[in-house]
């Protein structure tokens, strides 16, 4: 299913969210102020959300419904999972107000938590009785969904956090020496930053500058989903204009598909690639595996830039 964020003409798509809210008078107010986005599936809208602020801490899902031929399927699942991850970078919670027979359905998505109740809700917010199959629903029974938003503090890597660094570099990479284009570089001194929450590492970038190019050679984010691996990245980008740079630089490997959407999605751009680099790079570290998790093999160098 393909997800899209629907900015304008939100009330084209009335008629899929009148599927799970009766009332379009009740759906124009809050689409208006709210986000919504659509799965698309068969080249047609199947499926549809709607997320509104609440206050700075909270955001509440106000609509969420499915074409009638295409539930059972889970698109409704892969459209919370969605915009959990959305939104849990800017929100302690997201609340949903449902009727007492779809509570089980929200609590097996994600909704854990009870929040609140509000009595007499349909009743007084609807012209018409509102059922839900056969129950009759008057009171919104409210849930929510805990996210853990990090207060985390990014700061430049000193002489009391580079023992911490050294020891990221061998757990992640298995020595503190970096190999990028057959070239061995000592990771230990290496300029960088690293990403503290609670006095511990959660992200970790290090950078090379020569002349006027910035190339960053490592990037570990601890914590998915909260953007700190953009962060660092959006560090070591004004720290190199500061510097003069006209160009950042990165180095990746084939398999790595993930870092391959990833680095696109923050403007970087294909630049070059080097054919079967890593068998040179096996000479010099040989503890490069062969293949990756995923299967594929380690084989090829991909460099992405960026014109600063």
């Amino acid at each position: 299913m393909e997800i899209k964020k629907i900015n304008e003409n939100k009330e084209k798509y009335m008629n899929l969210l009148l599927e799970a809210d009766p009332d379009e008078n009740v759906i124009k107010v809050y689409i208006n102020k709210g986000d919504m986005y659509i799965g698309i599936e068969d080249d047609k809208p199947v499926c549809a959300i709607v997320i509104t602020e609440l206050n700075s801490d909270e955001c509440e899902l106000k609509n969420i419904a499915t074409l009638n031929e295409y539930r059972g399927r889970g698109y409704a699942k892969d459209l919370i999972k969605y915009v959990f991850k959305q939104y849990s970078m800017k929100y302690k919670r997201m609340i949903v107000g449902t009727s007492e027979n779809m509570i089980p359905f929200y609590v097996l998505n994600g909704f854990t938590k009870y929040h609140h109740t509000v009595k007499n809700f349909f009743v007084d917010n609807y012209n018409e009785e509102i059922w839900d199959g056969d129950l009759h629903c008057i009171d919104m029974y409210y849930y929510a969904k805990e996210f853990r938003r990090l207060d985390y503090s990014i700061v430049e890597i000193n002489k009391e956090i580079r023992k911490q660094v050294n020891n990221i570099l061998i757990n992640e990479w298995e020595a503190t020496d970096i190999i990028i284009r057959g070239k061995v570089i000592d990771g230990t001194k290496l300029d960088g930053f690293v990403a503290i929450d609670n006095n511990k590492i959660i992200g970790l970038i290090t950078f090379i500058i020569e002349k006027e190019e910035c190339e960053i050679c490592s990037l570990n984010s601890f914590i998915e989903n909260k953007g700190i691996g953009t962060n660092l990245i959006n560090k070591v980008k004004e720290y190199a204009k500061q510097k003069n740079c006209t160009r950042l630089k990165l180095i990746t490997t084939n398999d790595n598909i993930r870092g391959l959407e990833f680095y696109q999605r923050r403007g970087f751009v294909f630049s070059n690639i080097y054919k079967n680099a890593i068998e040179n790079s096996r000479k010099i570290k040989p503890q490069i595996p062969i293949f990756a998790d995923n299967g594929l093999p380690i084989r090829d160098e991909i460099e992405f830039e960026m014109i600063l």
